[in-house]
């Protein structure tokens, strides 16, 4: 989309295999989590932007101190936005529509979201899924046993949320 926008994009990343690597020739290789390296990179950038909201909290923190460069999402509001629970209590703030959930911090939880969501629900990794990574089905009670170790090995936790059908 940047180049229909007559913007050339200069990429940051760990790797070489990143896909944004793909749409250019300018790449920049460094970890996410080496701020300096980033600072240095966005010495003559004039906008920023993230692929995915996965950047280390102290990033998004050092980033907040960038002056230079405009950066959207602002790193406060992709902070927000890694934690799940966090982000459903903002889209309920802002009235957006979103699914019931309940925080699952302990397997007991489980029984509670089962109860509270009337049988099958969604359980999804607090941090760090995406596309289906970190999501578990609670379809039958029988599932609530087997979910009670997943619950109790995670040091985030997860929400619950009631099991949708869709369409499409």
């Amino acid at each position: 989309e940047a180049h229909g926008l007559g913007l050339e994009p200069y990429i940051h990343s760990g790797s070489q295999r990143d896909p944004a690597i793909e749409v250019t020739r300018h790449w920049t290789q460094g970890e996410l989590a080496d701020f300096e390296k980033i600072k240095t990179f966005l010495k003559d950038k004039d906008y920023l932007t993230f692929e995915s909201e996965f950047v280390p909290d102290e990033t998004l923190l050092a980033l907040e101190s960038v002056k230079d460069c405009v950066i959207f999402p602002k790193p406060s509001l992709l902070r927000l936005l890694q934690k799940r629970s966090d982000q459903k209590k903002t889209l309920q703030k802002y009235k957006v529509p979103t699914l019931n959930f309940i925080e699952v911090k302990k397997p007991e939880d489980l029984d509670l979201a089962w109860k509270t969501f009337k049988g099958p629900f969604v359980l999804k990794s607090q941090r760090g899924g995406y596309d289906g990574y970190g999501t578990h089905y609670a379809q039958k009670l029988s599932d609530l046993s087997i979910l009670a170790t997943t619950v109790a090995n995670s040091a985030d936790g997860f929400i619950a949320e009631p099991l949708v059908k869709f369409k499409h």
